[in-house]
């Protein structure tokens, strides 16, 4: 009678169903799905992965990849928990740099290259794992899990919304929001707030009052006027797309490089 075989999670190369240790890799391994406990026999608990696949579109593939995390470590594959933890910061490392400094087109195709690169190189494989070896597991329920997810997830917002304020601040101020007009116009005006009090807010207007400004505080208040303007006017779709997601200092740059004003207060295009 032939010993049954099961293939390593690691190498792939087929070894005792029994095994603890893969003599090809070296790799640990839990012998059985099951373990005796008090001459009582304990089902393994595990996540579903193929749930966690789904669940992963609402709350993106940080929570696959946790969700896989959990399964190995209790599966006893301390290499592919390493593995899972890694796919678990890289990812979270990747959202929140591409939120903060990338525009929604780029964000969405990142999301999608990512949700199916986490799945076919680290969920399958788990899936593959549990039905080829025939793990007999007991799921754990998402009950508990879901609410925490959702936690996570706001809590992940709100941090993101502080760090967008604060680079924000650091890199440029606020930035125009094209998205609707209710919008474009609320951000021009934290535009110009922003900009009044970056030049010296009220301390600058009694120097105009009293024609006091310096000759660089002046071609700083006509830079100021001229964007002031340009975001008054109509724009066709190439320009809005181009100014969308611009930072108050990075508009004040674009505008004085390609228009200018002439004395009757007309805004012209460069050439």
């Amino acid at each position: 009678m032939s010993e049954e075989k099961r293939k390593c999670p690691v190498c792939a190369e087929e070894i005792p169903v029994d095994a603890t240790v893969c003599k090809f890799c070296g790799e640990k391994l839990s012998a059985s799905s099951k373990s005796q406990v008090g001459g009582s026999v304990k089902i393994l608990e595990l996540y579903n992965p193929e749930t966690a696949a789904l669940w992963s579109l609402l709350f993106t593939p940080v929570f696959g990849a946790f969700v896989t995390k959990s399964n190995w470590k209790n599966l006893g594959q301390e290499q592919l928990e390493k593995r899972s933890k890694t796919w678990l910061i890289a990812l979270t490392a990747i959202y929140i740099i591409s939120i903060l400094f990338l525009n929604e087109g780029i964000c969405s195709s990142l999301y999608l290259l990512t949700l199916v690169a986490w799945y076919f190189i680290e969920c399958r494989p788990q899936i593959q794992y549990l039905t080829e070896n025939k793990i007999d597991y007991q799921k754990k329920n998402w009950k508990s899990l879901a609410p925490k997810a959702a936690g996570i997830l706001i809590g992940a917002w709100i941090l993101f919304m502080i760090l967008f304020v604060v680079i924000g601040n650091l890199f440029g101020g606020p930035t125009l929001d094209y998205s609707s007009s209710e919008t474009y116009r609320k951000s021009c005006e934290e535009i110009m707030v922003y900009l009044a009090e970056e030049i010296g807010g009220k301390e600058f207007g009694k120097k105009l009052q009293n024609n006091d400004l310096t000759e660089e505080e002046e071609k700083i208040l006509a830079q100021v006027i001229v964007l002031g303007v340009f975001l008054d006017s109509e724009h066709d779709e190439n320009l809005k797309e181009a100014i969308d997601g611009m930072s108050a200092y990075e508009l004040l740059d674009f505008v004085n490089e390609n228009y200018y004003m002439d004395v009757f207060g007309e805004l012209h295009q460069k050439e």
